[in-house]
Formats: C-alpha cells, structure tokens, sequence
C-alpha cells in the first residue's frame, strides 16, 4: 500500500493483501494510507471469528456466493451490509452463475458484481447466452428463464 499511495486516486481497492487473521493490520493501513482493503479469503474462511459483524470492518467485502452456500442465509447476512459488498466469481457454472447474480439482482446491489465474464471457459449447453460481463439484469433474467426452460 506504501508504495501505491501516490496512485491511490486510481486504485478502487487491494483485494485482501495479507492471510486469514490479518484483518486488524489491514484496517490499519488502510487508514494509514488511505487506500481501501476488500476483505475476501477472511468472509469465507474467518467470518466465525465475527469480521463482519458489528460493524468490525468498514472496508469493501468481496464475497464470491456459490462458495458460501444457501441462498437465503446469504441474502438475509447480506441484507444489511450492501453499501460494502461486492460480487466476485469463482469461476461457476452457468447455474451457479445463474444463482450468483440472481442474488445480486434480489439484493439491488449498490456496487457491481465483478469477474462474471467466466463462461467462455465452460463448454456446455446450459451456458447464459448473453454477454454477462455488462451484467444487464434484464438480459440475465430473460437468459435464465431460457436456462430454466432448457434444463426442466
């Protein structure tokens, strides 16, 4: 961060540059340098820990959903922390993808999702068959009743 802060008008934020436990020192220098620190590995991994909670941390949290699990635990955890959150993929399936950014509609994120361009690495016949890296909500619930209509 020391070496960046002369660009920091230019950076939105470093994804979680130190390990799981690290949150304390990443909140302080974020501060130091005035640069925002996205939580990532801690929300998967060390939320147990409450990062999250009460407000602990200030920071963007970048959240990748189909590792998370249920949909509606999420959206419920989410609910209240959305002027944070930001959506990032973990290279889904189409119905995973699908899932992902149907919770980001629900929840009418404030942020965009981000890294949801992934499909042109899978090679089935259930993919979205729009460009998902604009992320027009319209184009993806349409894609996704075909996906549905597909599938079922």
């Amino acid at each position: 961060l020391q070496c960046c802060k002369e660009y920091k008008e230019k950076i939105d934020f470093f994804e979680q540059p130190l390990c799981v436990g690290k949150e304390d020192i990443m909140k302080e220098l974020s501060k130091k340098y005035d640069i925002k620190v996205a939580l990532e590995e801690s929300v998967i991994y060390n939320n147990k820990q409450g990062v999250l909670d009460d407000s602990n941390w200030e920071g963007p949290i970048v959240v990748k959903p189909s590792l998370l699990g249920n949909y509606w635990a999420q959206y419920n955890y989410y609910k209240p922390r959305l002027s944070n959150l930001i959506f990032s993929s973990a290279f889904e399936t189409s119905i995973g993808l699908f899932n992902c950014l149907n919770l980001a509609k629900d929840l009418e994120l404030e942020l965009a999702p981000l890294g949801f361009d992934t499909q042109g690495f899978f090679y089935d016949n259930y993919g979205i068959r729009s460009n998902t890296a604009k992320l027009d909500f319209k184009q993806i619930e349409s894609s996704a009743r075909s996906l549905g209509n597909e599938l079922f």
